[in-house]
């Protein structure tokens, strides 16, 4: 049994600075530098795929300040690789997936470029999910769908899984063979409901910036303990 693709929902940033006694914006930049963290980990255990859930849609509704200070980190550590070039030693490719018009365009500006420049890695993927709902991706490729059927594309008769599956962010990405959650949460709050469906899911309860690699392990540990039947 092979693990090609983790998914991570890294949670609980706010309590982690609440926790601590320090200002939440601490927790949030620890929390994008454990992100980076996890990525160097990847190599050392053979996840050739690695996917982060790094602002959902409801994200959005924050405050202007809180946002505003997300964003700053964003597009701080999008700089550091742009400037750093990090993606040519790992030989990663970057892709960013979800609603990325909401976000300011300097920031969308450098989503594109690391994209662009990291196209033809084929070592490492990383995936960060940026805008992202399950529910608004699955309206998405509804949405799709039916424009395509009112222009004569295909009939509705013609619509099946590969069609569905085309429409939604994450076309040509395999679906995720373990999905972490982490601060002891135990659903997945609207994550990938089409491609979850045979993941094995593991809850951790340490804070996202607590993170260890010993916890990495223990997830991955787990993963391989299991036997994956897929319904059958």
């Amino acid at each position: 049994m092979a693990l090609h693709h983790v998914f991570i929902i890294p949670d609980g940033n706010r309590r982690w600075a609440k926790a601590n006694n320090v200002a939440i914006e601490t927790g949030y930049l620890r929390g994008v530098e454990k992100m980076l963290d996890v990525a160097t980990w990847c190599k050392e255990f053979s996840v050739g795929t690695l996917s982060f859930w790094g602002f959902s849609t409801e994200n959005f509704d924050r405050s202007a300040k809180e946002k505003e200070f997300l964003f700053s980190i964003f597009e701080h550590k999008a700089d550091e690789l742009l400037s750093s070039k990090k993606y040519d030693e790992y030989d990663v490719s970057i892709r960013f997936l979800g609603e990325l018009s909401k976000f300011p365009e300097s920031l969308n500006s450098k989503f594109r470029q690391l994209e662009e420049l990291t196209k033809n890695k084929s070592q490492y993927a990383l995936n960060i999910f940026m805008g992202y709902g399950g529910r608004q991706e699955l309206v998405h490729a509804v949405q799709a769908l039916a424009g395509d059927v009112k222009s004569g594309s295909f009939s509705a008769d013609d619509i099946d899984e590969q069609k569905i599956e085309s429409r939604l962010y994450t076309h040509g990405l395999s679906d995720p063979d373990l999905i972490i959650r982490t601060s002891g949460e135990k659903r997945l709050s609207g994550a990938l409901p089409w491609q979850s469906i045979y993941s094995e899911l593991y809850f951790s309860d340490a804070y996202w910036p607590d993170f260890s690699k010993k916890d990495f392990q223990a997830a991955i540990d787990d993963f391989y303990s299991r036997q994956r039947r897929f319904g059958r």
